[in-house]
């Protein structure tokens, strides 16, 4: 059994019971691991969070298998702290001289650059082990690290694909999702013509920002966000955004009401969906974007934390921390952890089980993910998007204009 810090307390009986009904993969060393040594080693696998978080309960039990699975070679304690400030003088203490640590890390943190404190993962990422990862993920957790590094890999990702009721859709003369700039056009019609609204606007024009994202990333590329807002790709982008959204109805209509077609909302809106409309969670259905450019097939997403660890001097304990965070990211045990939790990952899954609907939809989304690209509010958190979305909308602002207000001062 895993040793818990007494920061921690850790919910024993749930954690028999997840063991017993789903079971980690038990190919604990199957995937490039390294022999350990005959010398036990003692890591600690440090988390950002209280013993109640969702991820707790099926993280150790995959701590359980694997120290099961290395007993006598390799054994883990779970140190969890859930305040922020604590967390990171915990994270400051940490480094070659340190207890072998495997930590998550926020992709945002100075610590995901420290390659005086962290362990290089490049030359075990050129092997198989990086299939495991969507394409794009490993990039977006490098944090500015040097380009000849790899310190970190991706752990929790926030997928956010395009959802569309299928219901709104068939009543509409529509039997699949449109997959190009003319079928959207079409689409967008007869869904009005149908007395539908087409995309949810969302809190804070969120579902919107995500929409035109996706057109502007399958416009211009994964790197569109690096361009200036004069740039053609965004312009595209921005055509059809005003497209989807011309004149709203006077009441902003969320896609709870299952008036709305579409929308674009990461794993965390699934359970608020599910409590509030049955019949729309139902009917859900996760699209890839209308190909409007070159660039199809990708998701959206962005990092919530990234696996690293520290570095080491004695290979045992090296081998050991890299045997788990293989371990931790494994395809299958990703589907352990996302069936558990209801959090989404950054893997291939190697299956998908009979789970919430919804959640097994963004699952296979996710396995069949061609890229995963970051969306315009990480790359432009202060753009005043809403405000100029309502002027897009409204037709007080042309495309261009539109651009140009979100330059104003999101640059």
């Amino acid at each position: 059994m895993p040793r818990l810090s007494r920061r921690s307390a850790s919910p024993r009986l749930l954690l028999v019971v997840a063991t017993l009904a789903t079971g980690p993969a038990t190919v604990a060393l199957a995937r490039g691991a390294v022999e350990i040594g005959t010398q036990q080693v003692e890591l600690q696998l440090l988390v950002p969070w209280e013993a109640d978080h969702p991820l707790t309960a099926p993280l150790t039990t995959l701590v359980e298998q694997f120290n099961a699975d290395n007993d006598g070679r390799a054994t883990v304690t779970v140190e969890a702290i859930g305040d922020a400030d604590r967390y990171e003088r915990r994270l400051a203490a940490l480094g070659p001289e340190s207890e072998p640590t495997v930590v998550l890390l926020d992709p945002r943190s100075p610590m995901v650059r420290r390659a005086d404190r962290l362990m290089d993962l490049k030359a075990e990422l050129e092997g198989s082990w990086a299939s495991s990862f969507v394409p794009g993920a490993l990039a977006a957790v490098r944090g500015g690290q040097a380009p000849e590094v790899q310190l970190t890999v991706p752990f929790e990702y926030r997928m956010a694909p395009i959802w569309y009721h299928n219901g709104i859709f068939n009543a509409a003369g529509l039997d699949e999702f449109p997959g190009t700039a003319t079928e959207l056009a079409t689409a967008v019609a007869r869904l009005r013509a149908a007395s539908a609204t087409p995309a949810e606007v969302g809190d804070d024009a969120d579902a919107a920002a995500y929409w035109f994202s996706y057109l502007a990333v399958s416009a211009g590329g994964p790197e569109v966000w690096d361009r200036p807002f004069t740039d053609a790709a965004l312009l595209t982008a921005a055509e059809a955004l005003q497209l989807l959204y011309w004149q709203p109805p006077a009441e902003e209509r969320p896609y709870a009401s299952g008036r709305v077609a579409t929308t674009v909302a990461d794993d965390r809106a699934i359970p608020a969906l599910r409590g509030d409309s049955a019949s729309v969670h139902a009917a859900s259905r996760a699209a890839r974007a209308p190909a409007v450019g070159e660039h199809a097939g990708f998701l959206l997403g962005s990092p919530v934390s990234a696996l690293a660890a520290t570095r080491s001097n004695d290979q045992r304990r090296n081998d050991a921390m890299l045997n788990l965070i293989r371990w931790l990211t494994l395809p299958a045990n990703a589907v352990l952890l996302t069936e558990e939790s209801g959090r989404m990952f950054a893997i291939r899954y190697s299956v998908v089980r009979n789970i919430d609907a919804m959640l097994a939809e963004l699952m296979r989304a996710t396995r069949a993910a061609t890229s995963v690209a970051l969306p315009f509010a990480a790359a432009h958190p202060d753009a005043p998007f809403a405000e100029a979305l309502a002027d897009l909308a409204s037709g007080r602002a042309t495309p261009d204009v539109f651009l140009t207000l979100l330059q104003s001062t999101g640059s």
